[in-house]
């Protein structure tokens, strides 16, 4: 049975040297206390995932959990009380100085008094007990377009893994993975990919920036209209907002791996062999980086200012995302005979087979 915990922005120090088996080790984020509600299990400040702070008396029910190696938690829970209700959420709890109280039973009400115990894996419930603000300023609730994304960081298959230092054998911590293992070496991926999203269905450092880009209010309509990433994923009209930016993720990683194996740096040349070893021209100038826009910046300059620099990860992601958004304003699809990008042009050959591993789409 999954466990519960009541939480909020109030605590003390729990009883220290609680124990439970999870996995996987991050860098705590630099907080003064409080309790931040995050859309991922990721408590660094390289994740910009806080959504929003649970005040007092917030009640959750735990879903499942990990153990980083320093000896703190994270708790995924689903909120039960107050104005996050069926929020799913990410909480950070430390073992010599939490922000959150365990309890065997969930309490009847908040506030109400539950056996305190000193597991995690043991509590059904947890409540918070100090005050104090929270480390970050907290994100708008943009819950339609980021809860699922919760979801889909939360769905990673790590019981068995090899990164697995303690695998724990509570049920509520065995969680599914978002990726299907690729059939074939036409649905792999190169290790570089992980930046931008792993076989784990996790964003790395670049799938945020572009998972952020997209949910900004001048590109979410663009994509999350229920056809545009239709093409390459028959089931997305099915899927909650955050989920669609999920696929469209997925979507650039499978374009990045095909356009440069997902090198950031990658110059790509004007010319290629074909078959019977004749040169033909690709490109009349060199192409740069993930998805090969102009390396000119002045041969660029037609894209627009949101392509003018595109010598970082964030410079190249809001370029695909601001190119892409201008083939759906006029197509309302991914898949367009005459879009910019080879890859989706012959999208059933290139893309389809990596959009294919990605379970929410097929």
């Amino acid at each position: 049975p999954f466990k519960h915990l009541i939480l909020g922005t109030t605590a003390i120090s729990l009883l220290s040297g609680f124990t439970f088996t999870g996995q996987e080790k991050y860098v705590e984020i630099n907080s003064a206390g409080g309790l931040n509600g995050r859309t991922s299990a990721h408590f660094t400040a390289a994740y910009d995932n806080v959504l929003t702070t649970l005040p007092k008396g917030t009640l959750g029910k735990i879903k499942s959990y990990k153990e980083f190696h320093s000896g703190n938690h994270g708790i995924e829970i689903k909120i039960l009380n107050g104005p996050h209700t069926n929020k799913i959420l990410w909480v950070l709890h430390k073992e010599q100085n939490s922000s959150i109280k365990l309890h065997k039973d969930i309490p009847q009400q908040t506030g109400s008094i539950s056996r305190q115990v000193s597991s995690v894996s043991e509590a059904r419930s947890v409540t918070t007990v100090r005050p104090t603000p929270a480390s970050s300023t907290p994100l708008v609730d943009n819950s339609d377009a980021v809860s699922a994304l919760n979801k889909s960081n939360q769905q990673l298959s790590q019981l068995g893994s090899a990164t697995c230092s303690h695998c724990s054998t509570n049920p509520a911590a065995g969680i599914e993975s978002l990726i299907r293992e690729p059939k074939s070496k036409r649905q792999s991926l190169a290790r570089a990919c992980n930046s931008l999203m792993n076989s784990q269905g996790e964003l790395g450092s670049i799938g945020q920036t572009l998972f952020n880009t997209m949910k900004q209010p001048q590109y979410i309509n663009q994509f999350t209209q229920d056809k545009s990433l239709q093409a390459f994923c028959p089931r997305f009209a099915q899927l909650s907002d955050a989920e669609k930016l999920t696929a469209w993720t997925w979507f650039w990683t499978g374009l990045a791996f095909a356009e440069s194996s997902c090198e950031v740096d990658k110059i790509h040349g004007t010319t290629y062999k074909d078959k019977s070893g004749k040169t033909r021209v690709l490109n009349p100038r060199p192409g740069y980086g993930l998805w090969a826009f102009e390396r000119d910046p002045n041969i660029r300059k037609w894209r627009g200012q949101a392509c003018s620099n595109i010598s970082s990860e964030s410079g190249q992601a809001r370029c695909a995302v601001d190119t892409m958004k201008r083939q759906l304003n006029s197509t309302k699809s991914a898949k367009y005979s005459k879009s910019y990008w080879g890859p989706v042009r012959r999208g059933d050959t290139q893309i389809i087979p990596h959009m294919r591993r990605l379970k929410s789409c097929y």
